[in-house]
């Protein structure tokens, strides 16, 4: 924390104190106010959905009646107790007993009036209606449709229709126009409190009931004006809360239930604020309560602020400091109550987190395993004061320990040291994978005596070093009196065994990988003759001067039979293990393919396929592969995504780059490649290289592909190939104050004089 905000002032630290008194009270307020709010919208939600339920089904109802009604008058009219030559009067009479009835006509089965209410509507064709179709071709024996007009200015409508049939034959359909003023009475004696309900058709339309100026809005459906009418048309139910209108701004809560079987939808919904009133009127109530009781807490802040808030600044602000990276920081204050207590806790838990720092970092800053033990053991010596720390690590046979390190001790004897597993303190820690305290004076299984006795240890602590669910070895710190161990220092000393173990098990296998790699990459660094022919050749090989792993750079140069040999320059991506197998592999499969086949483009093709299913993913090889013609000096190459290899012009004196292209290879299958030449004359070198020369840097500057030109110009008109490459690299090593960060390959091939 920044002193200039600690709290130095009494406002401030009162601030503080009211937050603290509140907070418990402004919880239960938040608590109440959320349960409360959450049972009135229940109750609002259920409200809605039963206003919404039960305006469907009076929706459901009336459709339900209306079609009984006219399935009734359709029967009769299809088996004839209704004789045909009465059916117009008698659907004129239904008319005008309903004044909800706008028009009933009754089609054939082809859709042409055969009947009406009104004379005029004779043999007109009404195929083509919605309901008629439904009935018709659907195999259904009802239908409602969407709201309608009959006329550009008429009353709003909805067609209700029927089908009659004969031996399950469509003989007639009843259709009827429905006032939606028939439907209003369905809506308006169904809500409660500010409420409001409506009936939508399939397309969002109001057919009865309303909002405020809301459902009269065209495309509702479309637009999806109100949540869950889309939905709702298919058949599904739902509430919805905190919808806000856009045009107006009301936020409303709401349900919307379908209409079963003819797709409609009934919406109840009401406005949030006045349906929440109850619960923000309770809300104005207890904030009142709130402020009254704000204003008894600052005055107790005010009283008992200043004993408590300094000291607690004080030890923020050496928090902050730890927080920061300061792990040397400790707390001045010295207080017999809970915060001097907090203090020496502080004080303990700051000095145990500088020791873990000490030692992870000693853990980590290191490959080298004896210089790893070394660091650790005069680390956790220091940080535990501990008079002597002992580190020892099982050997191959998991039969004993052998002590490698030490801090503190007085003389060489630890070095001869074998303890068995299970014995002594120092076995039993990793027979048990268990911290094990013994005292000499307490007649303790103390370390060998010969150890021991001459250093005087009356007191020691093992903790086992584990890695994974194996102990690797064993740390072990000892006391010259005698000292009984604190169980804060047990668990001290044995976080630093778990991070000693870390450092341990990865120089361990840095050591395994970097010899298994080590021993691949000499396997694919072939020993090239001097010259051959009228040829003269050279090799080079750097590895990384940093704490790295072995590369993946390689080179080779083989017979392919008489006037022809195949030369190779390459580099896999990533370190270690695998860099040098992908390496020995792409070596030998390229190979393999040249003896079939020495075409460089065709090879190149055929061992990109190869590797694309066997090197591992993520990794790739860049390479350039070219054969020598003996008798013509001609070198046909192609290149996988290699840097371009440089020629050195004897009769001209200078350095010439040739262009390479191709996809680097493993990534991409069928992939081909383009395969270019070039005639080498008397004393002209060709230099074949890997991307570590032109990315050595000195600083952030790097050596560059200019400078290896440089280079090649400088050395390569008066020296032997293998001597040009001794030179280039030492140019590369001075460049780079004898720091590279990659390896380093290079091929070199210079055709000798005409008379040579």
């Amino acid at each position: 924390m920044n002193p200039s905000i600690s709290i130095p002032k009494l406002k401030a630290r009162l601030m503080i104190y009211v937050i603290i008194a509140l907070t418990p009270l402004v919880l239960l307020n938040l608590l109440s106010q959320t349960s409360a709010r959450k049972s009135r919208l229940d109750a609002v939600r259920r409200s809605n959905m039963g206003m919404a339920s039960s305006t469907a089904m009076a929706m459901q109802s009336f459709v339900d009646n209306s079609q009984d009604m006219f399935t009734a008058a359709a029967v009769g009219l299809a088996t004839g107790r209704i004789p045909m030559e009465d059916a117009n009067g008698y659907l004129a009479e239904m008319r005008n007993i309903n004044p909800y009835i706008l028009r009933l006509v009754v089609v054939d089965e082809h859709g042409i009036i055969i009947a009406s209410d009104s004379q005029n509507l004779i043999g007109i064709d009404f195929s083509n209606r919605p309901w008629f179709k439904t009935i018709a071709t659907e195999d259904k024996t009802s239908n409602v449709t969407d709201l309608f007009m009959l006329t550009p200015e008429g009353p709003k409508a909805v067609a209700i229709a029927v089908g009659a049939y004969e031996k399950g034959k469509l003989k007639l359909i009843l259709s009827s126009a429905i006032r939606v003023q028939a439907l209003e009475r369905l809506v308006s004696d169904i809500g409660m409190g500010g409420g409001h309900t409506a009936i939508l058709d399939s397309k969002g339309r109001l057919v009865a009931g309303g909002f405020p100026d809301l459902l009269e809005r065209p495309g509702i459906l479309n637009r999806s004006y109100v949540p869950g009418v889309r939905e709702a048309v298919r058949g599904k139910s739902s509430h919805f809360e905190n919808w806000r209108d856009p045009i107006n701004g009301i936020v409303w809560l709401g349900a919307v239930v379908p209409v079963k079987n003819i797709g409609w939808v009934a919406v109840a919904m009401q406005p949030r604020q006045e349906a929440m009133e109850p619960v923000i009127a309770a809300q104005r109530r207890d904030f009142a309560v709130l402020l009254v009781f704000a204003a008894i807490s600052l005055l107790l802040a005010w009283f008992f602020g200043e004993q408590i808030t300094r000291p607690l600044v004080r030890l923020s602000e050496n928090a902050a400091q730890v927080a920061a990276g300061d792990l040397s920081t400790r707390s001045p204050i010295r207080r017999e109550d809970e915060i001097g207590q907090l203090a020496t806790a502080f004080n303990d838990m700051a000095a145990n987190l500088e020791a873990f720092s000490r030692v992870s970092y000693t853990a980590t800053s290191t490959l080298d395993l004896q210089s790893l033990l070394d660091s650790i053991a005069a680390e956790v010596r220091r940080a535990t004061r501990f008079d002597l720390c002992l580190i020892g690590l099982v050997d191959e046979e998991r039969k004993h320990i052998r002590f490698q390190a030490a801090s503190g001790a007085r003389s060489d004897l630890w070095k001869d040291l074998r303890i068995a597993i299970g014995e002594k303190a120092c076995g039993a820690s990793v027979a048990e994978k268990r911290p094990i305290v013994s005292h000499y004076a307490a007649g303790g299984d103390l370390e060998c005596r010969e150890f021991t006795e001459p250093e005087h240890i009356c007191s020691a602590l093992a903790a086992p070093v584990i890695s994974g669910d194996e102990a690797i070895g064993a740390l072990c710190v000892y006391m010259r009196t005698h000292w009984d161990i604190p169980d804060q220092l047990v668990r001290l000393v044995t976080t630093m065994a778990s991070f000693a173990a870390v450092g341990i098990q990865n120089a361990k296998l840095y050591e395994r990988e970097r010899h298994i790699a080590e021993t691949l990459q000499r396997s694919f660094l072939p020993d090239i003759p001097d010259g051959i022919g009228k040829f003269e050749m050279g090799h080079l090989y750097k590895p990384s001067m940093l704490e790295a792993m072995v590369g993946g750079d390689f080179y080779d140069f083989f017979r392919i039979d008489e006037a022809h040999y195949g030369l190779v320059i390459g580099d896999v991506s990533g370190k270690g293990v695998s860099a040098a197998v992908s390496a020995v592999m792409g070596k030998h499969m390229l190979r393999a393919f040249a003896f079939e086949d020495s075409r460089p483009g065709i090879v190149l093709q055929r061992l990109n396929d190869a590797l694309v299913t066997t090197i591992e993913f993520g990794s790739f090889i860049t390479m350039v592969y070219g054969v020598l013609d003996l008798d013509t000096a001609e070198i046909v190459y192609a290149s996988a995504g290699h840097d371009p290899p440089l020629l050195y012009r004897a009769d001209k004196q200078s350095v010439e780059s040739y262009p390479t292209g191709g996809r680097v290879a493993g990534v991409f299958a069928d992939t081909s490649y383009e395969t270019q030449s070039v005639t080498l004359q008397p004393n002209d070198l060709l230099l074949l290289f890997t991307d570590g020369i032109t990315e050595a840097r000195r600083n952030e500057e790097f050596f560059g592909r200019n400078g290896l030109e440089n280079a090649v110009a400088t050395y390569a008109g008066s020296s032997l190939p293998q001597t040009l490459l001794e030179r280039m690299i030492e140019h590369v090593m001075d460049y780079t104050q004898g720091q590279i960060r990659d390896d380093i390959a290079m091929l070199a091939i210079r055709r000798k004089e005409a008379d040579s």
